[in-house]
């Protein structure tokens, strides 16, 4: 029994030591060897390799491992790498050069050192403790400049400035620690730096659980990144601007693709729509009313028992019928989807799901079981190519019933929260990976898997997907839709600093539930939000079936006509709108911009009065504001700004104090502004008048703006099949050119308005040597011309 008693011991202490021993933090410590093949260098450290690769002379990648660095891989970068670095060593360093980026390597201990090519410190590793395992787990360690600024990482909560705070995405709910409301699906593992007068950027690509930790406990001396599972593979992205920073990111990961045009009309969806009477009811009342609408979503109630890809037989016993008489209004159908197939024999998605492995399961074979609305569910593995074939092609019975659009959203406790056991397994394109290291990649491949097979069954017209979850690259497929904020001023101005993050992080076609899913606003916070949501990428109401009705008649007949005017005046942006979206599309930049990205060095834009407001494209400056308030102040950065309602120029910088009406939030206009206009319509469905509005605000310097049309459904204009037309404005010669439009469409716009402000006044204007009599409305001059499809120059 002794000789038992003492084995026994023994071995609990050896465990003991071993743990301890396993959990002790090790860093790669010092250098040993290293491999040089031009494009990449290999080196051996005493506790593991590190691989740095060129993949362009602004992007490198760095990796490292404590065992054979392999390639891996990757659902979110859609690049090779590209050139060759310039190499150099001494007893001490090794050097690796580009075109534009210096890196040093110390051999004693290994850490990286990057410069710019004249010799700027932009970031290192921080000393001692560089790349360091604990466990399973890896962090990069770096130095904190002082007064460094961090920006990004999709639609974490919290303060636009991520310093001073720590970030993770552990079970399936990511956030902010502390916050009092740390919901958000949108992980995205990529941040901008900034000091002292440069940027630059990390992605980094690992679709475990990721932390990141901007000096919440250093003592301002280290930042760092970390991933529970996995190597450490990130991205170091330089640029000389935040934009440039964006689209180097965005080149990487994949940019959106121009959405339909019906995809920025108002959308409304609401978790109470029992019977396709109702569907149709309310979308007869929006047409009844005057309130332009141009898709409604049907949510999960619509299906049998919440399964996906089926139809309640008798709520909803002929979509068809139901989407039909839609179209006929001008108004689009969208459905909500939820992954989880119920377990139900007789059930196809599940019987097929079964009959062909398709769904996640545990390690001895068995599928996975979690609970979704529908009871016990299963959920397909979209890592394994053949699932994500299986689910795109299933697509097309939706497509054949009418069906535009496709939501995408988690039911509560479905899956990847934390009661989901870590070692269910996923194929993981047949590499085998436990959810440890797979979770964050359910979303996009999700996303993904729906895009493709949506694209295929709409055959030749654009897609149109929306999730409520993202990781890092979904902008490829899919927009991003901030679901589960809570009723009040405060969840409405955070929804906006989400949408301006994920912008931030690639993601530039985002929106709000208005009003909130799950509460009740008051008339007053459900206009401000509204008006909020004229100014944002989606817009889009939802509303849960335990909330009350958010139906824009639904508040009273004085709120009813201050919704009306809202939701139209959206519809007369569309021009502006479409044109800066389609540049979001071919550069990565999104529609609405923190202030940060023009302006990264003005420490005001920072301060929490202030870090709500937003560039609604390149021109409108919007300033958010409470439903409690009627006077804001706002702060304007360095240039020249006109506020529209007092027709008064001010210049930045500058703290002002400005009238926020409950019919209107306040919108500056930059000098210089070039802003194309149309007639509000009930629908995107119906062309507005056969007239631009063209709003030019006067500014000292020059300015351009790239118009932009096409059929807004196809992808045409990939074949030619557009109208784009570079506008300029050069006050120097007091002129405004239209330049001749290239591209194979047909403006539907037979007349442009021309509108001046700010301008000194003018009796005359010749448009191609023709004269022009002005007229005047409101220190507003005018003139009304021919939308001539050649140069035309504007002079005064």
């Amino acid at each position: 029994m002794r000789k038992t008693l003492t084995f026994i011991i023994i071995v609990l202490l050896s465990s003991t030591i071993y743990g301890q021993r396993h959990l002790k933090n090790q860093s790669i410590n010092h250098f040993r060897e290293f491999t040089f093949s031009q494009q990449s260098l290999l080196i051996n450290g005493e506790n593991g390799q590190m691989k740095i690769t060129h993949y362009t002379p602004e992007i490198i990648r760095i990796r490292a491992s404590r065992s054979e660095i392999s390639d891996g891989i990757s659902y979110a970068v859609v690049r090779e790498p590209t050139g060759k670095f310039g190499f150099s060593f001494n007893s001490s360093v090794l050097v690796l050069t580009t075109d534009s980026l210096k890196i040093e390597i110390e051999k004693y201990p290994l850490h990286v050192k990057i410069f710019t090519k004249d010799n700027h410190l932009i970031t290192e590793h921080y000393f001692g403790l560089s790349i360091s395992w604990l466990g399973d787990a890896v962090t990069s360690y770096h130095r904190l400049f002082k007064d460094e600024i961090f920006l990004g990482l999709g639609d974490q909560p919290g303060s636009l400035n991520r310093r001073g705070h720590y970030f993770d995405n552990r079970n399936g709910i990511s956030g902010l620690s502390g916050s009092d409301n740390n919901s958000s699906l949108s992980f995205v593992p990529f941040f901008v730096g900034i000091h002292d007068s440069l940027v630059y950027g990390i992605f980094q690509d690992n679709t475990s659980n990721l932390s990141f930790d901007f000096g919440s406990a250093s003592d301002d001396q280290f930042y760092s990144f970390s991933a529970d599972d996995g190597n450490l593979d990130y991205y170091f992205i330089y640029g000389s601007t935040i934009p440039d920073i964006i689209k180097k990111y965005t080149h990487l990961t994949g940019r959106m693709e121009l959405p339909p045009i019906w995809g920025l009309g108002y959308q409304h969806c609401r978790n109470g729509y029992l019977r396709e009477k109702q569907v149709f009811r309310a979308a007869e009342t929006f047409r009844e009313k005057g309130f332009p609408i141009d898709l409604i979503c049907l949510d999960m109630k619509s299906s049998d028992q919440y399964k996906p890809f089926t139809w309640h037989p008798e709520r909803f016993s002929f979509p068809s019928g139901l989407t039909s008489k839609l179209k006929d209004l001008g108004i689009k159908t969208a459905i909500q989807m939820d992954p989880g197939i119920k377990v139900e024999d007789g059930y196809y998605m599940y019987d097929e799901g079964i009959r062909n492995d398709f769904f996640v399961k545990y390690p001895n074979g068995v599928p996975y079981t979690g609970y979704t609305m529908a009871g016990r569910s299963h959920f397909p593995d979209f890592t394994r190519p053949e699932t994500r074939s299986w689910w795109s092609g299933k697509i097309k019975n939706l497509v054949n019933e009418g069906i535009s659009s496709i939501w995408l959203g988690f039911t509560p406790n479905s899956f990847l929260d934390d009661k989901t056991p870590e070692i269910i397994e996923f194929d993981y394109e047949g590499e085998i990976a436990s959810l440890k290291k797979a979770k964050n990649s359910y979303y996009l491949l999700l996303a993904r898997s729906t895009y493709e097979g949506l694209k295929k069954a709409l055959n030749g017209k654009r897609s149109f997907i929306i999730s409520n979850d993202a990781y890092a690259g979904i902008q490829r497929y899919s927009g991003v839709w901030n679901g589960g904020l809570k009723t009040g001023n405060k969840q409405m101005l955070q929804g906006i600093r989400k949408i301006v993050s994920l912008g931030l992080s690639g993601i530039p076609f985002s929106g709000n539930d208005i009003g909130s899913q799950k509460e009740n606003p008051s008339p007053e916070l459900y206009l401000r939000w509204l008006n909020l949501g004229i100014y944002t990428p989606i817009f889009m109401n939802f509303s849960d079936v335990n909330a009350l009705e958010q139906e824009p008649w639904s508040f009273g007949e004085q709120t009813s006509a201050m919704a009306r005017e809202i939701m139209q005046r959206r519809y007369e942006l569309l021009p502006y709108l479409y044109s800066s979206l389609y540049y979001s599309a071919l550069h990565g930049l999104p529609l609405c911009q923190s202030l940060a990205i023009e302006h990264p060095f003005d420490k005001k834009i920072y301060n929490p009065d202030y870090e709500n407001q937003f560039l609604f494209g390149k021109s409108m400056l919007v300033v958010p504001a409470s439903s409690d308030e009627r006077i804001v102040r706002a702060y304007l950065p360095e240039g020249e700004w006109y506020n529209p309602s007092s027709r008064e120029l001010l210049q930045g910088p500058a703290e002002v104090f400005v009238a926020a009406p409950l019919d209107s939030i306040p919108v500056f206009i930059k000098g210089g502004s070039i802003i194309p206009m149309q007639s509000s319509t009930a629908s995107t469905a119906y062309d507005p008048s056969d007239t631009l509005y063209l709003k030019i605000y006067y500014g000292n310097d020059s300015s351009d703006f790239i118009y932009y049309e096409d059929d807004g459904i196809s992808y045409n204009y990939l074949k030619g099949n557009y109208y784009k037309r570079k506008i300029e404005f050069r006050p120097q010669l007091n002129q405004i050119h239209l330049n001749k439009p290239a591209g194979n469409f047909t403006s539907k716009f037979r007349f442009i308005k021309l509108l001046l402000h700010g301008f000194k006044p003018l009796k005359k204007m010749e448009v191609n040597l023709r004269k022009y009599a002005v007229d005047s409305e409101k220190n507003t001059q005018i003139i009304i011309f021919d939308n001539y499809q050649e140069d035309v120059f504007i002079h005064w």
